[in-house]
């Protein structure tokens, strides 16, 4: 049973921030009980709360829990961090018993490190209680880290503790989802087998999702979140790439690289349509428009070459029929363009058009489309497919 997931008792008096409103779904601080025993931040304590010294490397049976020390403590490795060293409490615990399954307790927020996956290779952990860190970034680094490790059992329950304050369960629910984790109300019973109507739809996500937005709105920033928690992921940037000639440019693809997760591949010069067709990891489409302003430029749709319309039409039903069959979990960027302003020359008219059409194609075989505004994310709900009104332009 999770007893609380927040990093300090909720509301705060005086406070009229979204969480101390109301917008918290945990109140009270973080833990959780197995059995008799309770797990908190500082440790591991029985029931009449004497506290159960767990060392890295050893296990403590209470009753019919049992609780593991991980080699290497957070953050370090076996001689660094808080919680390390002979002798030293482990802030991630491991914890099994004959009715919970096996759960993984790690509050600390920080890295986990190479000596901790290693140990938690082919776990089968049942539960993971893992820290949120600030917007979620930390949970998402551990949990890629424990997939690619395949330290979790399939259908593991992986919920969100030490919730910081200001954090609204709102936004936080929708990238918690995206990610196949999710929150958990106080009192929460946790596990694979809880009540059938309690399944989290955090472990159904799509395989296919538009992300469309104007530009500086944010979306690239969404579009990468959706995908954070992945063990894996390819990144397939559609932009031309940095050079002298163009610093800004250069700047803000460099913006872009820092900002995503380390264990990324980056796929230079791919083309979205082979690599969607091609099994293997989740991957990043970043931007349709970027993609759609190269490929009009490649066939001379600025200067109205003849025939540049068949060739942009072809290429553009390989990648809709790409997106259609692929095998692989994607999100791809799409820009809006235009939101009611006739652009001034036909080059960008052309543009507009050939964009809006790609976008529509690929949110008709999309289980998800997602606008952002503002940072901000409004979700799209499949439209009933109405004719336009007679004489609508």
């Amino acid at each position: 049973m999770l007893l609380g997931s927040a990093a300090e008792p909720l509301p705060r008096p005086g406070c009229r921030c979204r969480a101390c409103l109301g917008g918290a779904t945990g109140t009270r601080t973080s833990a959780l009980r197995v059995g008799d025993v309770v797990l908190t931040p500082d440790g591991a304590r029985r029931g009449d709360d004497a506290p159960l010294h767990v060392v890295a490397g050893d296990a403590v049976q209470h009753g019919r829990v049992r609780i593991i020390g991980l080699p290497g403590g957070p953050g370090g490795g076996p001689a660094s961090g808080p919680g390390s060293g002979p002798g030293a409490p482990q802030a991630a615990l491991v914890v099994a018993s004959p009715e919970s399954g096996t759960i993984l307790w790690a509050p600390a927020g920080e890295p986990l490190p190479d000596l901790t996956l290693d140990a938690l290779s082919g776990a089968g952990v049942d539960i993971a209680a893992l820290a949120l860190g600030p917007d979620g970034g930390a949970l998402a680094r551990t949990l890629a880290a424990l997939r690619r490790a395949g330290a979790l059992s399939d259908g593991c329950d992986v919920v969100a503790v030490q919730i910081g304050h200001g954090t609204a369960s709102g936004p936080l629910s929708a990238r918690l989802e995206a990610w196949g984790a999710r929150l958990a109300p106080d009192d929460a019973r946790l596990g694979p087998a809880r009540e059938p109507g309690e399944i989290a739809d955090a472990r159904r996500r799509p395989r296919r999702t538009l992300v469309l937005g104007a530009a500086s709105s944010g979306k690239s920033a969404v579009a990468e979140a959706l995908l954070a928690a992945e063990p894996d992921v390819d990144y397939l940037p559609t932009g031309a790439a940095p050079s002298a000639a163009d610093p800004e440019w250069a700047a803000r693809v460099d913006a872009h690289r820092r900002r995503r997760p380390p264990w990324w591949r980056t796929l230079e010069g791919a083309g979205p349509a082979e690599t969607l067709a091609t099994p293997g990891s989740p991957v990043l489409l970043d931007s349709l428009g970027t993609w759609v302003s190269e490929l009009l430029g490649r066939l001379g749709a600025w200067d109205d070459a003849p025939g540049w319309r068949e060739a942009f039409e072809k290429e553009a039903d390989a990648v809709v029929r790409a997106w259609t069959r692929t095998g692989r979990r994607v999100v791809a960027v799409g820009e809006e363009t235009g939101w009611g302003v006739v652009p001034g020359t036909p080059a960008g008219r052309r543009f507009r058009d050939a964009l809006g059409t790609v976008n529509q194609r690929l949110a008709a075989e999309s289980e998800q489309v997602l606008l952002v505004v503002a940072g901000r994310i409004v979700p799209l709900a499949d439209g009933p497919g109405l004719p336009a009104p007679e004489g609508a332009r």
